[in-house]
């Protein structure tokens, strides 16, 4: 292209050039620019296109970067010494405060003569800013396609898949070929119930707002269940027309399984499965405002095992947990599908009976109390039968709010155990005062063992033969300041309940200790004696226990022969080592060890044969029983000959009168303890009426 000089009317054609335009020297300085490269570069005053005399060196160079600059003096050279017009892509260059024009430049050899300018080029600039962002964006959202953790489907108008990108593969299996062409509704057409109504609810979204996001569920190649968490949108063509729709889907599938993993150990019991004490407080609130709004009834039972502790105590906690597991599936067994049945701790178990009448409500306990006492197979006890204490109360007889009823369900249980254990009570006004009595009465029972309320009294046991005094065993009572004096079946339930059974056994045995201790001193007491002192499993389960006993007995002058631990069936029937452990430490010492209540527990004659048991005294029940029972007789003859056989000593508890004592003395038992012969009398009593006077 030639340039004829500053001319108005070269100026005037140079100027109206559709392109920006600029004449440039051999070494890029600018002389002449025109109106669409001054707007463009935002150069001013804006007037005629030729500049001033001095060529403008920075006014483009300084505009383009280094490697800019290097592409296009490169360019100016070769456009000197080639005749067609030479092309650069894409430069990068600065029109304004932080704003860049991406730019194809052509330069072509413009004729000299220029009112003294050498031979230079002219140079032709096309804005393509608009295409390299779009082409950018592009490429952006590509690559966000391809490498996005999400999954992504894009549609047509119809909704018609046309791409997925390779997490959506990934996660759900499902190959590009496999749903291209297919509605993409068919997705999720496995969602929960209402999914058709959820696919409308998506698209109204997409109708009027553009876009959508919510919870859609699905299945993957395999079946398996996939929750998603959905933005849906419109996608519009260059025209502004819908053109189809794109979904980015979140996998929540994992995180929903850990908050839903979380919620269950946050509500369900470890050991057993069922509802924890937090999940049924809230049921139990539900049942309330449910009832309350629709004016219904429902039922709550409070259960408690009987006689847990001395399972765990003697068979240990495995046996224990067993047993728990054993007793959760038969309550749920037992009730009806819409019932709660949950475990608030240790052996306590509570039923939500809703829409139920009392008189079924009554029904449903006795059947499961049976159920209960189906046999059942533990270790160490094939053939175990379970009991239960149940509470039951009404909603909104008993109660109308959770805690009062829970409370109430709680003391009818309790007066349950009072009552005989294994059976049913019904919560009753005069039981909640009742209640409160024994609440009171825990409570005094705390001052009597810090105020010394608590007193020995001493039961001869005597030969049957000749009635002569061979020994005594230890009972305690409590004077009550009020109520006069207790005995054992007036507060040792309650002392079990609050677990202060250990702390009496201690009482009893250091002072009956040193009761007998003074009258050893003085020699009243004779050398083939036994006194026999009652012991719980707790007691037997403290690692320290047999060490304190030797500490009793060095420090006095009794001889450990004299002593008898009477410990209940339950402690031998199958004892865990720590509890066999302290049994041989016991017999080490020379201390007798006798099996209270023989025949009412767990009888095995493997204990009898393997463990270190000195003696047996049989249940009362059976010595008042075998004059009117062949099978009561029996079982003692039984025992007495087995215990003859094995050198083991025998009393039989309960004699109460001659004929006792003569069908005892026949059957071979030679000592025996009652009231035949006396009641427990005071220290006092016993040394005047049994013991030697020096």
């Amino acid at each position: 292209m030639v340039l004829a000089g500053q001319s108005d009317a070269a100026a005037a054609l140079f100027d109206c050039l559709p392109l920006p335009a600029l004449a440039l020297d051999a070494a890029g300085g600018v002389w002449c620019i025109n109106g669409q490269a001054r707007r463009l570069l935002g150069v001013t005053p804006p007037g005629s296109p030729w500049l001033a005399k001095e060529i403008q060196r920075g006014l483009l160079l300084d505009r383009l970067a280094a490697d800019g600059r290097a592409r296009l003096l490169a360019a100016i050279a070769a456009a000197g010494i080639q005749a067609m017009p030479v092309r650069i892509e894409g430069l990068s260059l600065a029109v304004g405060k932080d704003q860049i024009a991406r730019v194809d430049a052509w330069l072509q050899a413009a004729a000299a003569g220029l009112d003294g300018c050498g031979a230079g080029v002219l140079l032709q600039l096309q804005d393509r800013t608009r295409e390299f962002e779009a082409h950018r964006r592009r490429c952006l959202s590509e690559a966000v396609f391809l490498h996005s953790r999400e999954a992504i489907f894009v549609t047509d108008d119809a909704g018609c898949i046309e791409r997925v990108n390779p997490a959506f593969e990934r996660i759900t299996g499902l190959s590009l070929n496999a749903v291209r062409g297919r509605p993409a509704v068919f997705l999720f057409e496995r969602a929960e119930a209402g999914a058709p109504d959820l696919c409308g609810e998506v698209l109204a979204g997409l109708e009027q707002q553009g876009h959508w996001t919510g919870e859609l569920l699905s299945r993957d190649a395999l079946g398996k269940s996939l929750i998603w968490w959905a933005n849906v949108a419109v996608v519009l063509d260059e025209q502004g027309k819908r053109s189809g729709y794109a979904a980015i889907l979140t996998d929540l599938t994992e995180q929903r399984r850990n908050q839903d993993e979380i919620t269950r150990l946050a509500t369900t019991d470890s050991l057993t499965g069922l509802p924890n004490r937090a999940l049924f407080l809230d049921r139990l609130q539900q049942a309330v405002s449910r009832a309350e709004r629709e004016h219904q009834s429902f039922a709550l039972l409070f259960a408690d095992l009987d006689h847990f502790k001395a399972i765990n105590d003697t068979l240990g906690h495995a046996v224990g947990d067993a047993l728990l597991v054993v007793i959760a599936h038969r309550l749920a067994d037992s009730v009806r599908e819409m019932d709660t049945v949950a475990r608030l701790g240790g052996d306590e178990f509570v039923m939500l009976l809703p829409n139920i009448s009392r008189e079924h409500a009554v029904e449903l306990s006795v059947r499961l109390l049976q159920y209960l006492r189906e046999p059942m197979a533990l270790e160490g006890l094939p053939d175990y039968r379970a009991q239960a204490s149940v509470g039951l109360v009404m909603y909104p007889d008993d109660g109308q709010d959770t805690d009062v009823l829970l409370r109430h369900a709680d003391e009818a249980m309790y007066a349950a155990k009072r009552g005989g254990r294994n059976r049913l009570q019904s919560y009753s006004v005069e039981l909640g005062a009742s209640s409160q009595e024994v609440l009171n009465l825990h409570l005094e029972l705390r001052r009597a063992l810090d105020q010394g309320q608590l007193r020995v009294r001493l039961l001869p046991k005597f030969r049957l033969d000749d009635l002569c005094v061979v020994g005594a065993e230890a009972l305690v009572r409590w004077q009550h300041p009020r109520l006069g004096l207790l005995g054992p079946g007036d507060f040792l339930a309650v002392a079990e309940q609050h677990q202060m059974l250990g702390e009496i056994d201690t009482w009893l045995l250091q002072t009956t200790l040193r009761q007998i201790d003074a009258w050893a001193a003085h020699g009243r007491w004779p050398e083939g004696w036994t006194l026999s002192v009652n012991q719980s499993a707790s007691d037997i389960q403290q690692p320290h226990w047999p060490s304190h006993l030797e500490q009793l007995l060095q420090g006095s002058r009794l001889q450990p022969r004299w002593l008898d631990i009477e410990l209940s069936e339950t402690v031998w029937a199958r004892p865990t080592p720590e509890v066999l452990e302290r049994l041989r430490q016991l017999q080490a010492l020379g201390v007798s060890l006798t099996i209270d209540d023989f025949g009412t527990g767990y009888s095995s004659l493997s204990y009898l044969k393997h463990l270190p048991v000195s003696g047996v005294k049989i249940d009362q029940g059976f010595v008042h029983g075998m004059l009117g029972s062949e099978s009561d007789r029996v079982l003692v003859e039984t025992i007495t000959e087995l215990t003859r056989r094995l050198g083991l000593a025998l009393v039989a508890e309960g004699v109460e009168n001659e004929a006792q004592r003569r069908l005892l003395l026949e059957i071979g038992c030679q000592v025996g303890q009652g009231y035949f012969l006396s009641p427990p009398l005071t220290p006092e009593e016993f040394a005047a009426r049994c013991l030697v006077d020096h």
